[in-house]
Order: structure tokens, then sequence, then C-alpha cells
């Protein structure tokens, strides 16, 4: 037969290595399990529904990402070898593919603190930069919507004493709907990228919509589209909705990063990009090299 076929198996509690074995002897795709079989057949179907419908949305986007900042990035990451970039890194790396980001700065004493938010503007967010913390909130070191010097003074002293002296000062974001944005480097499929209900969202719903990097922005369409979060982002019984095509242009701009450095990144997370009625703005990121 010239049509596609696949090998499902409904028993997935036995040991079915030797099926599977003769499976792929035969060049037969071999799927442990009725529900696993099922999606896989459900997503060829939509694989080339995909084309027929929309030819469009299958395409890469026109314009690639700034070549210096491809050439930067790479070099950068590679030096960096494995592990993960500061977060003041990641948003410089996120700001130089096109992605908005807030201001902010590196200090590492008060006073060098307090100038910094008087260059940013207040109200301000104060986080810990020390190395190795990736999830600033969990141990306490995130303090937000602080809004003068002696305030911030005083939230310095107690988180440079608890996790040391170096932190982040980081302009207040106008609040929005929260979206989170993920990569993960699949080895074979390469960048998968991931669009979900961000905040404290991200970990209690199973809202989120994956696609291979890059996207157009009609794919990026189509992703969103897809999420509870779409209906917020619209504006639901009279409150505002958010920037919307601020924020396919920023999923449509992470893809195209995502791409571009699939041989240096593992994975990313973003959560949240706050989508404002403005704007949309990545507010925290967690970069992981490739090793």
């Amino acid at each position: 037969t010239a049509k596609p076929l696949i090998m499902t198996n409904c028993h997935t509690d036995l040991d079915h290595k030797d099926l599977c074995r003769r499976c792929r002897h035969s060049g037969i795709p071999f799927i442990d399990g009725t529900r696993e079989g099922m999606l896989a057949v459900r997503h060829l179907f939509a694989f080339r529904d995909r084309d027929i419908d929309d030819p469009a949305q299958a395409s890469e986007p026109e314009q690639g990402p700034d070549p210096i900042a491809v050439d930067t990035w790479r070099q950068r990451l590679t030096d960096v070898g494995t592990g993960a970039l500061d977060e003041y890194e990641a948003m410089q790396m996120l700001k130089d593919f096109g992605i908005n980001t807030p201001n902010l700065a590196l200090a590492d004493n008060e006073d060098d603190l307090v100038a910094a938010a008087n260059r940013i503007g207040w109200p301000v967010v104060l986080k810990t930069a020390a190395p190795g913390i990736h999830h600033q909130s969990d141990v306490g070191g995130v303090v937000v919507n602080i809004s003068d010097a002696e305030d911030l003074r005083h939230h310095y002293r107690r988180l440079s004493a608890a996790l040391g002296p170096r932190v982040l000062v980081v302009s207040m974001v106008e609040p929005g709907t929260e979206i989170g944005l993920g990569m993960t480097n699949d080895p074979q499929f390469g960048p998968v990228v991931m669009v979900s209900s961000g905040g404290i969202l991200i970990e209690v719903l199973k809202d989120r919509a994956v696609a291979l990097a890059p996207v157009s922005l009609g794919e990026a369409d189509r992703m969103v589209g897809t999420l509870g979060s779409d209906a917020l982002l619209r504006g639901v019984r009279g409150q505002p909705g958010g920037n919307r095509d601020a924020l396919l242009h920023t999923v449509a701009a992470f893809s195209q990063m995502c791409h571009a450095l699939k041989d240096q990144i593992g994975e990313i997370d973003i959560n949240p990009v706050m989508v404002n009625p403005q704007q949309a703005v990545a507010v925290d990121a967690l970069v992981i090299t490739r090793p």
C-alpha cells in the first residue's frame, strides 16, 4: 500500500520489545498504547489539513532575526557551555531578538541600586540575582511594587543578607493577561515552542499549544486561538483585552530565536509574558544551554 501504515497495540502492560523490533525491521512504526496511537493518527491528519486549509500557516516568517544578534548569541552561548544564562543576560538576549522586555539593571550595593531605580522610573521590582537561583520567587527573592528609595533600601538589605548582594532592579509592567512561552529542543524534531496560560496557571491548567519552530504569524494566531486565555486577550464582560497582535509578534520572534540558536539552547522558559492593552512584555526568562 502507498498509504501510511502503523501498528498500534492496546495491551500496554505487557512487554512488546520483540514485536517492536519486528515492526522496525519491516519499516513499520510501532506505537504502544491505544491513546498514543489514536493521538498519532489525529496529529497526522492535523499536519495534512494544516497545509490544505491554509498553506500560509505552514510557511516560515518572511523576515528572520538580526544576523548580528544570531552570531553574537551563538558565540556567547557556546562560551557559557553547559548551564544557564543569568536573568540579566537572558533578558538582553530576548531584547536583541525583538522581544519586548522591561527596563532593568544590575546592582550589588544600595547606592547603585537606588541610582538605577531613579533611571528606570518608579515603581520597581527587586529580584535577587545570586548565581544558581533560577526561580527567585521560590526562595523569597522577589519584591514587587516598590515605590520609593527608603523601601528599596529596606528590601535590599533583607535580600542581600539572605541571598547575597547581587540583585536586579526592574521596571514594573502594567498588569494584563499572563501568557507562558517555552521551548524544548527535542533530539528528533528540534526546537518545539509552546504557548500556554501563564503565571501560576501554567502548572495548574493543561492549556497549551505547541509547534515546531519557526512559526509564522498565522500559526501563532492559530496557537493562541486554542487557549482558554484567548478569551481574556479579546476582552470579556466589559474588561479590556490585551494587545493580541503584540503577543503574536512575540510568539513569532521567540520561535525565530529558538530556531536560529537551536544548536546552542536546550530549553527556554518565559513566564509570564504580560499582555496588557498597550503591549506584550516578557517579564521573566530562564535560558538553559544545550550541552
